[in-house]
């Protein structure tokens, strides 16, 4: 049943005028900052007219915990929520490099041009959005939804570079359905290890610390010459007595 919805949904968005409604999907956007390593994923959720969300808290319970993360170790997969620290975003419009066209949603419709804006409907979406530092032996890492998700996830790696997207080719992405697992993400090397910043930041620190130890001793030094003077004067001044 699940491969013959698979199939299903490909050749629906395989129509030249196909477009996806949004609140029948979360849209997962996964990406990785090449200077310090981080990691994002980005989980957008329609509120309004969604028949399967009343509320944002309900939309905040269902993102909280709608995917796990495996870090290629024998950990298996986890929740995100051990690794990662969360933020909310309210939003009206979903990530504007959607590899599906999304209709309906306060964004252009891809296949049928600019939308004017007094005909785009605005709808209240929330963004959850997931930021950690994979370990520094991680080479990979997969998502991943529980048997019992009813949600269905538009995944896509939005930063793909070499072998995963070669020249005129589209991000790598998918739609998952509960119990399916993402494709491999292949993680990229750091350019500035975190502890080189942090350990650069205290450095700036310690020298900003020297600079103030150093003017406050050179005061210190002025006051005692100028106690030293006073005393000098004031015995010269008893003595021509």
């Amino acid at each position: 049943m699940r491969w013959g919805l698979v199939t299903f949904f490909w050749l629906w968005l395989g129509q030249a005028s196909a477009s996806a409604h949004s609140s029948d999907f979360v849209f997962a956007r996964w990406s990785q900052d090449e200077v310090t390593g981080r990691v994002e994923l980005s989980l957008s959720l329609q509120i309004t007219d969604n028949p399967n969300i009343d509320n944002r808290e309900q939309a905040v319970d269902v993102l909280q915990s709608l995917m796990q993360v495996s870090r290629g170790d024998e950990t298996g997969y986890v929740p995100l929520g051990d690794l990662a620290v969360a933020s909310f975003r309210d939003d009206t419009s979903f990530p504007q490099d959607s590899p599906v066209p999304i209709g309906g949603a306060g964004l252009e419709e891809l296949e049928s041009g600019v939308v004017l804006e007094e005909e785009v409907k605005k709808h209240q979406i929330l963004t959850l959005i997931w930021k950690w530092e994979p370990a520094p032996d991680e080479q990979q890492m997969n998502f991943f939804l529980a048997d019992d998700c009813q949600q269905y996830v538009v995944f896509w790696w939005a930063d793909a570079q070499g072998a995963e997207l070669a020249p005129g080719k589209e991000v790598p992405w998918q739609i998952l359905l509960g119990g399916d697992e993402s494709f491999s993400l292949g993680l990229k090397m750091r350019e500035v290890d975190i502890e080189e910043i942090e350990e650069i930041e205290e450095a700036g620190e310690v020298e900003k610390a020297g600079i103030g130890g150093l003017v406050f001793s050179s005061g210190l030094v002025v006051l005692l010459l100028a106690c030293l003077v006073f005393v000098m004067k004031k015995r010269s001044h008893t003595r021509m007595r």
